[in-house]
């Protein structure tokens, strides 16, 4: 596999930060134009027809428009500010396209936005509410016989109708309108188009490196050693919709193997169907990835290169093997992940990993020298309570971290077995997965959800990666929080002064809602020099979000008891925590005031206009000044004097005269303050209360003593 500099990676990874996380695309639509960088079409919040059982969900969704529109009259805000939230919230809902293209002219691209509204708005009328609403609150629209235009630093931004006025223009350097069709790139047949786009990442990247350059000169020969990585940077492509079963996500990267390769992938790791066999028949989740060390070891060198340092070597010289020969470059690089009924109950903790090893015998060599060295160690450092065991299963060595004589609920285990290297959550699960391993005749290739869905989508007889979900088991499990969290949704939307709007009852029926539920299944592949890849959901949204909750399996248990006893404790900590800290910060300020008072009674005159006399004189100590409380965010003081005062003042021992003062509660917005006064007794009072005892005349010259104004 070849790989280049960390740094190469780094460039690279701006380059994809735009795309890499976005669903996914084409397969075998029209090139774009030569000039397009970036094409992101929508169909909107109300142009999706939601599946059945999200049917009620998505109405009450839809409702919240109107609920954000009362806010501001609820909370005495400005009458502008419901006008603005139903724009925002109409030109959501409304189908829109967001166009970005090179351009001969500065600032070097063209901006294009287009919305076709919802509901009794065409595109005219809905620009017309737009343009009414900026010049009611001081807009700089302007009008001329083409229409509306917006003078910007970047030159001037076109605002109109197009299509026959049903949909709004917004353009800059192009008078082109972006269109809002919402492309199927490689969608199969009978699949309605959500949401689409086109991003070409060698001319994002060339804008990106051009920005990046004239902001930071220094970093322009970096890009200039590494310009292979923005200019020979694919097109990606990508497309998202629905049919009555599925949501549906593509993707293409067009040509992008030999750059992906400079950037460590190597398209000829793939997985086959003997590769899945290694998972069980029960299987609950699983997921095959192609991963290599050599990338990271590559990272390593380079800088170890830079700093004149050899880390290997010295953990060579200290274990007596090569750690990077024989374990790092040993592993992979086929990875293998999945829980299971059988390894623990088809949860979080029933995870087994699986890590492919090039040479068995030089990893096992290595094992057994870093157990003998971590055994020695911990029985001199931690008196025996932590050590590898040694056990055997199915005839194998097998080891698992364990704490003698501790509860810890946690036995991470693991095994070298043949080309393998076995990682599990428990002894366990570690068993069934070399019982799996060794002599099952079954497996997930048996298991008609895994063949429904990863099997079902693949292009040939293997993969460069693959992911199976049991939605329908993990979807029950997350049923009872989802309904949860819609009962907040439905509260949300009802109206405290419209008791008729109600949304109602927003998650289906436990028998309806399992019922039908598809399993989820992706793939990645290589077409040509393309990477493409499908990824195939159940067709409801509430049952994905119900899948990802329940997937937390086991753990929910001990999630939901942990966030329970916190929050019971934190607040009574905090409130603790804070009562301590105001206290000792009393303290404090009682020794300052105590240090002035005995200050002027030794006849050293009036009180010093700097409080560094009082520190050199060693009437007080310069932590005492420091808030325990909080930190003054203007850095000009936490506990302050007054400096303006004279001896017979500080003596006059006077009740109502304020002396000091913990100025980074107040200025940083804390409810009560520590004050000290003249008759050497301390307060801590509230905020609106210290202000009115600085506004007594007998503390005239308080607050700028104290650097509050």
């Amino acid at each position: 596999m070849q790989t280049h500099s960390y740094k190469a990676g780094i460039l690279a990874t701006v380059l994809f930060s735009g795309s890499a996380i976005l669903p996914a695309s084409a397969l075998g639509q029209d090139q774009p134009s030569d000039t397009v960088i970036l094409d992101i079409r929508s169909e909107g919040m109300a142009g999706v027809t939601p599946h059945s059982k999200d049917a009620a969900a998505h109405s009450a969704f839809m409702m919240l428009g109107e609920r954000f529109a009362e806010l501001p009259g609820e909370l005495d805000g400005p009458a502008e500010a419901r006008e603005a939230i139903e724009l925002v919230w109409d030109l959501l809902s409304g189908a829109t396209a967001i166009r970005i293209d090179q351009s001969n002219q500065a600032p070097g691209m063209s901006f294009a936005i287009s919305n076709t509204p919802v509901g009794p708005n065409s595109g005219q009328e809905f620009l017309e509410r737009i343009v009414d609403f900026a010049k009611r609150t001081g807009g700089p629209v302007d009008q001329d016989e083409q229409g509306y235009f917006v003078d910007s630093p970047v030159g001037q931004i076109r605002a109109d109708s197009v299509r026959d006025g049903s949909t709004m223009s917004l353009r800059l350097g192009t008078d082109a309108a972006a269109d809002t069709q919402v492309m199927s790139y490689g969608l199969p047949a009978g699949t309605t188009p959500v949401m689409s786009g086109q991003i070409d990442l060698q001319k994002l990247g060339q804008i990106v490196s051009q920005i990046i350059s004239q902001e930071e000169p220094e970093f322009a020969e970096f890009i200039e050693e590494y310009s292979w990585a923005i200019d020979e940077a694919p097109l990606v492509e990508f497309a998202y919709g629905t049919n009555e079963q599925h949501q549906i996500i593509t993707s293409r990267m067009y040509d992008s193997k030999e750059w992906l390769s400079k950037l460590g992938s190597d398209s000829s790791i793939t997985f086959e169907r003997d590769n899945m066999a290694s998972i069980p028949q029960d299987a609950t989740l699983a997921t095959g990835f192609p991963f290599s060390l050599d990338f990271m070891l590559d990272m390593i060198d380079k800088a170890a290169e830079e700093a004149g340092e050899d880390p290997f070597g010295e953990i060579e010289e200290e274990l007596g093997f090569d750690i990077r020969g024989d374990v790092l470059e040993n592993i992979g690089p086929h990875f293998m992940y999945y829980q299971a009924d059988s390894t623990g109950g088809g949860g979080l903790l029933s995870s087994i990993l699986l890590c492919e090893v090039r040479n068995s015998p030089d990893l096992l060599r290595a094992h057994t020298n870093l157990r003998n060295r971590f055994n020695e160690f911990t029985g001199d450092q931690a008196n025996g309570y932590i050590r590898i065991r040694t056990w055997s299963s199915g005839g194998h060595d097998a080891y698992s971290l364990v704490t003698p004589g501790l509860p810890v609920p946690f036995e991470p285990s693991w095994a070298i077995l043949g080309e393998n290297l076995v990682v599990a959550c428990s002894p366990l699960g570690l068993s069934a997965a070399i019982h799996q391993l060794d002599q099952s005749s079954t497996s997930v290739l048996d298991n008609p959800k895994f063949a429904n869905s990863v099997l079902d989508i693949m292009q040939g007889d293997e993969v460069s990666s693959f992911a199976f979900s049991d939605s329908e088991r993990y979807a029950k499990a997350g049923y009872s929080s989802v309904n949860f969290l819609l009962s907040g949704l439905s509260n949300a939307v009802r109206s405290p002064s419209d008791p008729s709007r109600d949304a109602g009852i927003l998650m289906p029926a436990y028998d309806t809602f399992v019922s039908g539920i598809n399993p989820r299944g992706m793939v990645t592949y290589w077409d040509g020099d393309d990477y493409v890849s499908m990824t195939r959901l159940d067709g409801s949204v509430l049952v994905e979000l119900s899948e990802f909750t329940g997937q937390l399996g086991g753990m929910q248990g001990v999630i939901g008891i942990g966030a329970l006893q916190a929050g019971i404790l934190l607040p009574a900590l905090g409130n603790a925590r804070e009562s301590a800290q105001q206290l000792k910060g009393a303290s404090q300020v009682r020794g300052v005031v105590q240090g002035m008072i005995i200050y002027a009674n030794n006849g050293e005159g009036a009180v010093p206009n700097n409080v560094d006399v009082l520190i050199e004189d060693g009437y007080i100590t310069e932590e005492m000044l420091i808030s325990p409380v909080t930190n003054a965010y203007d850095g000009r003081g936490d506990i302050v004097i007054r400096t303006s005062l004279g001896e017979e003042d500080v003596n006059s021992f006077h009740p109502a005269l304020v002396l000091v003062i913990d100025r980074a509660m107040y200025i940083n917005g804390n409810n009560e303050i520590n004050v000290g006064f003249a008759d050497g007794h301390v307060e801590t009072i509230p905020a609106w209360r210290v202000d009115e005892i600085l506004d007594d005349k007998i503390n005239e010259g308080a607050r700028e003593d104290f650097m509050l104004d």
